[in-house]
C-alpha cells in the first residue's frame, strides 16, 4: 500500500469511527425515537457513501443492508424496540471491528456478519408479516366498532397511511429473498486451476443486490466494468458457459421480467460453478467445538502461537479541540521564528562561549517544532484525491448516458488541502466536469467529422505553490460557441444587441446567473443552474475562476484558491521604504539590482526599462504606498514575478535580510479583500510588518 493510500485509509478510519460513535450514542440509552432513527440513518448513509468512494465495496454493501433496516423505521416514523436496539447495536459493533481492519476486507466474510444480518432480516420479516398486518386490521376494526363517537375521515387518514405503508412492506419483503447460496460463506473457489473466489463473490453480490433493491444504485456501488469482464472469463471456463446470460441482457429485461435473476443464478451457479469448480466453505463451529478450541489455544500459548499484530488505536477528537491545538502550534511556530530572527540580529553580541549553546538549543527546538507542525497539519488536511478521485466515475456515467467516449487524466491527487476546503470544491468540480462532458466533448461521430479522435480527453491537473492551489480542467472538445452565447445572452436580457463585446468578454457570459446554452432540459444541464454556481462557490472560499476557450480546440477552466496555511512558515525578504520595513514573499523574488545599473524610459506617464531583452513596467513603491516620510529616491530595484510568470520592477529604498515568519491573514472585513497586502508578520524584535502581495501584478500596473 502506498503512503498516499495509507493516509487516505487512515482518514477514512477516523471519520468512520466518529460516525459510528455518533450512531451508537443515539441508541446507547436503551431507547431511540424517530429523531434518533433519523440521526442513525444519516450516519450510516454517509458511511456507506464514503466507503463506496474508497472502493471498500464489501463493507459498503454490508452498511447498505443495515441502512435498509433503519430506512424502513425512518419511513414509518417509528422508534426502535428494545429487541431492535440490541440487534442494531450488535451490527454497529461489528462495523467498528471491520473499520479497524479496513485494510483486510476478509473480516466481513466471517459468519458472524452474515448471522447478524439475518437477525435484522428476521426483525424486518416479523414487522412486515401477514400476521402483523391482519392483527392491525383486527385491532382497527374493534376500535372503530366499539367507539361510540363517529370517526371522521380526517381521523382515519393517518391510520390508513400506516396500513398502506405496512402493505407496501409486506409486498417488498415477499420478494426480498436472498439467494439460495450465501456467497459470504465461500472460503475458496477454484476453476480451471485459477482462484476465482472474488470473481464469484462479485457476480453473486450483484445478483443479490439486484434481487433485493433493483438496479437503482448498482452502477454507483459496484465496478461494472470488472463485473462484465469476469463474466466473459466464466463463459470461457465453464462447461456450459455459453448458456450464461450477459449482464446487459439481465439489466435490459429485469424491469419486465424480475425472475431473470433466478434464471441467471441457476445458469451461473447450479449448472456452472457448482458443477465445474472446487468449492471450500467456511464452517460454523458448534459451541462445544468453540470451547474446545479456546482450551487448545490456551495450551498452545508460548509454544507455537504467534503474537497477534498490534492494531493501531484511533481516537475521536472534536474539531474545536483540533482548531485550538492548531492555534497553539501556530503561536509556537511564530515564537520559534522570532527566536531565529533574534539570534540572527543579536548573535554577534553574544559571547562565543554561549553562542554555540544557543544555536544548539535552537536547532533542537526547530527540529521538534517542525515535526509537531507537520503532525498537526496532517490531522487538519485531506488529500485532494478525496475530491478529484471520484470525478472519473462521474465522467464514465455521464458519457455512457450521452453516447460519448472520454478518457480522464488526473494529476496532483496527493496534494494536501485543508479539510474545510473539501466541501467547497466538491460541487463546483462536479459541475465543471458535467459541463465539459455535456457541452465540450462531442460524440465519436461529431469528433471524427472534425478530424479528431473519436475518444475525447479530459484532463484534471492540480498544482500547489505555497498557499495557492491551482486546479485546471481541460477538455479537447469543440470550445465555446461565442455566437450562440451572444444570442442566448440577448434572449435572456443579459446583454443587448447593441453591446459590442469581444470574444473573451462573450465567453465570460457563461458565468451569468442562470445562463445555459442548452435548449432542452436534461438530467445533465439546461435547468437554469449554470456556471454562476461554480463562481459563487469558489469566490465564497476566497478564490477565483478563469476561463479560456479556443473554438474547435477545447476549453480550459482554472480554479485558483488560497489555502489557509495556518502555521506554515514562509520565507520573506525584508525591504526598506524610508523608516518603514515591508516584506516580500521570497518565492516571488527574481532579482535585486542597483537602480543606476539600468536605463529608464517613459511612455504616456509610465516608466519602463529593458530587463534582459524584456520591457518591464517600473513602479516606485514609495509613491505607490504613498510614503509620508522624508522624500528619498529609490536606490534598489526588486524584480518580482506573479503566478502567471509576469514580471514587475519595484523601486525601493533599501534591502535587508531574509527571515522566516508566519504570515497572518487579515481578519477585518475592510482589509480581507485588499490587493496590496496578503497579511502581517512579526519579526524577531516583535515589530509587525506588512507583507506585500505580488500574486497578480496587474493590481500594481
Amino acid at each position: 500500500m502506498s503512503q498516499e493510500d495509507k493516509q487516505l485509509l487512515d482518514g477514512f478510519i477516523q471519520e468512520a469511527l466518529t460516525l459510528l460513535d455518533e450512531a451508537k450514542d443515539e441508541i446507547g440509552e436503551g431507547e431511540c425515537g424517530p429523531d434518533g432513527v433519523n440521526a442513525v440513518f444519516r450516519c450510516l448513509h454517509t458511511l456507506k457513501g464514503t466507503s463506496s468512494f474508497l472502493d471498500l465495496l464489501d463493507f459498503s454493501a454490508y452498511v447498505h443492508k443495515v441502512e435498509d433496516f433503519v430506512r424502513d423505521k425512518q419511513e414509518a416514523k417509528d422508534g426502535l424496540t428494545s429487541e431492535e436496539l440490541e440487534v442494531l447495536h450488535s451490527n454497529l459493533d461489528l462495523m467498528v471491528e471491520a473499520v479497524h481492519s479496513a485494510d483486510d476486507p476478509s473480516i466481513l466474510e466471517q459468519p458472524v456478519y452474515h448471522e447478524s444480518l439475518q437477525e435484522l432480516y428476521a426483525l424486518q420479516a416479523k414487522e412486515g408479516s401477514l400476521e402483523n398486518f391482519v392483527g392491525m386490521l383486527v385491532e382497527m376494526k374493534e376500535m372503530i366498532s366499539t367507539n361510540d363517537c363517529e370517526m371522521t375521515a380526517d381521523s382515519l387518514c393517518p391510520v390508513m397511511d400506516e396500513i398502506k405503508l405496512l402493505k407496501k412492506k409486506i409486498i417488498a419483503k415477499k420478494s426480498r429473498q436472498v439467494l439460495p447460496v450465501d456467497y459470504r460463506l465461500l472460503e475458496k473457489v477454484e476453476l480451471a486451476g485459477k482462484d476465482v473466489t472474488e470473481m464469484v463473490r462479485l457476480q453473486l453480490t450483484v445478483l443479490e443486490e439486484l434481487k433485493v433493491n433493483g438496479p437503482g444504485e448498482l452502477f454507483a456501488k459496484y465496478d461494472i466494468v470488472t463485473l462484465f469482464a469476469d463474466l466473459e472469463i466464466f463463459q470461457a471456463d465453464l462447461t456450459e458457459g455459453e448458456n450464461l446470460l450477459t449482464w446487459e441482457t439481465v439489466f435490459d429485461v429485469y424491469a419486465t421480467m424480475p425472475e431473470v435473476v433466478e434464471q441467471n443464478f441457476d445458469r451461473f451457479w447450479v449448472n456452472g460453478i457448482a458443477k465445474d469448480a472446487e468449492i471450500t466453505w467456511f464452517e460454523k463451529e458448534s459451541p462445544k467445538e468453540e470451547g474446545n478450541k479456546v482450551v487448545e489455544d490456551k495450551d498452545a500459548v508460548g509454544k507455537k502461537a504467534k503474537p497477534a499484530q498490534e492494531k493501531e488505536e484511533f481516537f475521536r477528537v472534536s474539531g474545536r479541540v483540533m482548531q485550538e491545538v492548531a492555534r497553539n502550534v501556530g503561536a509556537l511556530v511564530a515564537n520559534r521564528n522570532s527566536m531565529e530572527n533574534l539570534i540572527q540580529e543579536m548573535g554577534k553580541y553574544v559571547p562565543v562561549t554561549y553562542r554555540k549553546h544557543l544555536k544548539d538549543s535552537y536547532t533542537d527546538l526547530d527540529e521538534n517544532v517542525n515535526k509537531l507542525e507537520g503532525h498537526v497539519s496532517s490531522l487538519n488536511n485531506r488529500l485532494l484525491k478525496d475530491v478529484i478521485g471520484r470525478l472519473p466515475a462521474v465522467v464514465a456515467k455521464l458519457s455512457g448516458e450521452l453516447g460519448k467516449e472520454i478518457n480522464v487524466e488526473l494529476t496532483g491527487e496527493d496534494i494536501e488541502i485543508p479539510r474545510s476546503l473539501v466541501k467547497s470544491l466538491n460541487d463546483p468540480l462536479v459541475h465543471i466536469v458535467r459541463n465539459s462532458v455535456d457541452h465540450g466533448i462531442g460524440t465519436p461521430e461529431e469528433r471524427q467529422e472534425n478530424g479528431k479522435s473519436g475518444r475525447g480527453k479530459l484532463s484534471i491537473m492540480a498544482t500547489r505553490v505555497d498557499d495557492l492551489l491551482n486546479i485546471s480542467v481541460m477538455d479537447d472538445g469543440k470550445g465555446l460557441d461565442v455566437e450562440k452565447i451572444r444570442e442566448k445572452a440577448i434572449g435572456k436580457g443579459v446583454i443587448t444587441a447593441e453591446d459590442d463585446l469581444d470574444e473573451k468578454a462573450l465567453q465570460q457570459l457563461v458565468f451569468a446567473p442562470g445562463f445555459s446554452t442548452n435548449e432542452e432540459v436534461t438530467s445533465v444541464s439546461g435547468r437554469g443552474v449554470g456556471m454562476d454556481v461554480v463562481r459563487t462557490a469558489i469566490e465564497a472560499a476566497g478564490g477565483r475562476v478563469q476561463l479560456s476557450s479556443v473554438p474547435g480546440e477545447g476549453t480550459v477552466l482554472e480554479i485558483i484558491l488560497p489555502l489557509d496555511m495556518g502555521n506554515q512558515t514562509r520565507d520573506v525578504q525584508l525591504i526598506e521604504m524610508g523608516d518603514q520595513v515591508y516584506g516580500i514573499e521570497y518565492r516571488s523574488l527574481v532579482e535585486v539590482m542597483n537602480i543606476e545599473d539600468v536605463a529608464m524610459s517613459s511612455f504616456r506617464g509610465n516608466d519602463f526599462f529593458d530587463y534582459r531583452g524584456n520591457l518591464l513596467p517600473f513602479i516606485n513603491m514609495a509613491e505607490f504606498l504613498k510614503y509620508q516620510g522624508d522624500h528619498q529616491d529609490a536606490v534598489r530595484i526588486v524584480i518580482v514575478e506573479d503566478e502567471q510568470q509576469r514580471r514587475l520592477a519595484c523601486g525601493v529604498h533599501g534591502i535587508k535580510y531574509k527571515v522566516k515568519v508566519v504570515v497572518s491573514q487579515f481578519d477585518h472585513e475592510f482589509l480581507k479583500n485588499n490587493q496590496t497586502f496578503i497579511g502581517t508578520a512579526v519579526v524577531g524584535t516583535g515589530k509587525p510588518i506588512l507583507v506585500l502581495n505580488f500574486r497578480d501584478i496587474n493590481d500594481y500596473v
